[in-house]
């Protein structure tokens, strides 16, 4: 096995090596936020998400993704062959993202401005945030790579506690009458498959805060679990020498 993470255990490169497949499964997240506006979302959820991973083009040079600043341009790039198609798909990309926010604002009617019948308070916030976390970008992709990994960390530590309860239900023969289970339902390899499922959560949150490469500098430390776990206690503002 070749090596070249830096990390002399090569298990431990082995280990890291397997949580490329980790950042395609965050797209669970934005597709469960749409389950409330889709209709029959028992059906239509399930199949969202594997048609979310199965569909996901292939990257045909790992090493410039990885190293690219926005490495979602490049895999776009690669995945395409164009630079008007990437650009298309980052566009609509951000439009999406932007629609959604303003369409979560303006869920509660209070928000909606009766002048303008728009939600003005809401397209204002999010033409903010994604500004201040455009100008995090410019200043360091650093910083900014390590600000959006949270969620990702995030994201399956949210993930870990219902699939957690969901399988003590499920042992549990009383409780388990009391679901409404969906057409997809596995019946009795439920608990087998919640139970690789947290097995699998346990995998990534163990290894998910560990640099990728060594020696670890400033410039490729992944910062996403010191500040998971410790940052509001330690963190200091940096001051420019």
């Amino acid at each position: 096995m070749h090596n070249i993470s830096g990390w002399e255990n090569s298990t431990v490169g082995w280990d890291l090596g397997l949580l490329t497949v980790t950042y395609p499964l965050t797209s669970f997240g934005s597709i469960l936020q749409t389950s409330d506006e889709v209709k029959r979302a028992r059906v239509h959820v399930p199949r969202s998400m594997i048609f979310s991973v199965t569909t996901t083009p292939p990257c045909s040079n790992v090493d410039r993704v990885s190293t690219a600043p926005l490495p979602i341009i490049e895999g776009y790039h690669q995945a395409t062959g164009s630079r008007s198609a990437t650009t298309l798909f980052v566009s609509m990309l951000s439009l999406l993202t932007f629609v959604f926010f303003c369409y979560v604002f303006a869920s509660v009617p209070r928000l909606v401005q009766i002048k303008f019948r728009v939600p003005v308070k809401a397209l204002c916030s999010v033409v903010s945030c994604l500004f201040l976390l455009a100008i995090i970008n410019i200043g360091s992709s650093t910083a900014f790579h390590a600000f959006i990994s949270l969620p990702a960390l995030a994201l399956y530590i949210s993930y870990c506690f219902p699939t957690f309860f969901l399988f003590l239900c499920c042992l549990n023969c009383q409780s388990r009458p009391r679901f409404l289970w969906g057409p997809s339902s596995s019946a009795n390899q439920g608990p087998i498959i919640n139970l690789g499922a947290i097995s699998y959560i346990d995998f990534v949150l163990t290894w998910m805060p560990f640099p990728g490469t060594l020696p670890a500098d400033r410039w490729n430390m992944n910062y996403a679990g010191p500040m998971c776990i410790n940052g509001k206690k330690r963190f200091k503002t940096p001051v420019d020498s």
